[in-house]
C-alpha cells in the first residue's frame, strides 16, 4: 500500500465529511468574494463617473446618497448570505466541533469552623438577652 492509500485508509467518515464541508465552504466563499469584488468595482466606477454625469450639485448629492444606499444594501445582502451559509452546517460536522458536556462533581461543603460557630452562638445569645 502506498502512502496515499494509507492516508485515505486512516481518514474516518467524520474526517471526510469535515473535509468535504471545508472544500465546499472554500469554493462558495471564493465565488462570493469574487461577486463582492465585482460589486465594489462597479461602485467605484459609478463614483468616478457620477460628477461628470450629474446635471448640478443638487443632482450630484442626490445621486451620491442613492449610490451609497444601494451599495450598502448590496453589502448587507452579501453579509446575510454569509450568515445563512454559516447557519447551515451539516449535523455530523457540527457534532464533531461541539463541546462535549462533562458532568461536574459538586465540591463537598465545608463545615463551619468551631470558632465561627461559637461566635455565632454568642452573638445570638446576646441579641436574645437584649430583646
Amino acid at each position: 500500500m502506498n502512502r496515499f492509500e494509507e492516508l485515505q485508509a486512516r481518514i474516518s467518515d467524520q474526517g471526510r465529511s469535515v473535509f468535504d464541508y471545508t472544500v465546499d465552504w472554500i469554493e462558495w466563499s471564493a465565488r462570493k468574494n469574487l461577486a463582492i469584488a465585482e460589486d465594489v468595482a462597479d461602485f467605484a466606477v459609478a463614483q468616478l463617473r457620477m460628477p461628470v454625469e450629474a446635471d448640478g450639485l443638487a443632482d450630484y448629492g442626490h445621486d451620491l446618497r442613492n449610490s451609497y444606499g444601494m451599495f450598502g444594501d448590496t453589502l448587507k445582502g452579501h453579509g446575510e448570505d454569509y450568515v445563512s451559509k454559516l447557519k447551515v452546517v451539516p449535523a455530523e460536522v457540527r457534532d464533531i466541533f461541539a463541546p462535549k458536556k462533562v458532568a461536574k462533581k459538586a465540591a463537598p461543603r465545608k463545615k463551619a469552623s468551631k470558632p465561627r460557630a461559637a461566635a455565632a452562638k454568642k452573638a445570638t445569645a446576646k441579641t436574645e438577652k437584649a430583646a
